[in-house]
């Protein structure tokens, strides 16, 4: 299987857009695919570099191919969590422009809580990105180091019933 099927698939899975009625199409979901690549690409350090060419709707190599232990699964869950978080925001912002509220004699239509709702569901979608992201690349998965301790002195003074001021000599 092939990034453009599987990761297609693990996308349309994570934003709930499967079955018959489907909103978007395959082609959309590759272009948000390539999108998220390219960024998350530019913002994480992976050993393996990838190029994305949206002409041609590749990514170089194919990060789900299994020959010869290539797949690359940290890449395929923070490109395909990424590009839920991306759709996820478009359509908060869509509905947020939809968020009216309207009363007429007995009759009402409100679709603020929708809005809400869609808001939570792109924050939510970016947190878990951001996390995931956060979790890569303080695993050392990547290779680099990104952590430096600063050490010095330290010292503790234990004064008993006396406190700290109890030890300092003068």
């Amino acid at each position: 299987m092939s990034w453009d099927t599987e990761m297609v698939l693990i996308l349309r899975n994570l934003i709930n857009d499967d079955g018959t009625n489907q909103t978007y199409t395959d082609n959309r979901l590759m272009e948000s695919l390539l999108a998220a690549a390219q960024i998350v690409s530019f913002e994480v350090s992976f050993p393996t570099t990838y190029t994305i060419d949206f002409d041609e709707y590749l990514i170089s190599p194919d990060p789900t191919n299994t020959a010869g232990g290539t797949r690359d699964n940290a890449f395929i869950a923070l490109v395909t969590t990424k590009a839920a978080c991306r759709i996820a925001m478009g359509e908060a912002k869509i509905a947020s422009g939809q968020a009216i509220s309207v009363k007429d004699g007995s009759s009402a239509v409100d679709l603020r809580e929708a809005a809400k709702y869609k808001d939570q569901t792109a924050k939510t979608y970016c947190k878990d990105y951001a996390d995931m992201k956060y979790e890569y690349e303080t695993s050392g998965a990547t290779g680099n180091n990104n952590f430096a301790f600063i050490t010095g002195p330290y010292r503790f003074f234990y004064g008993g019933n006396r406190g700290l001021e109890g030890n300092r000599r003068g």
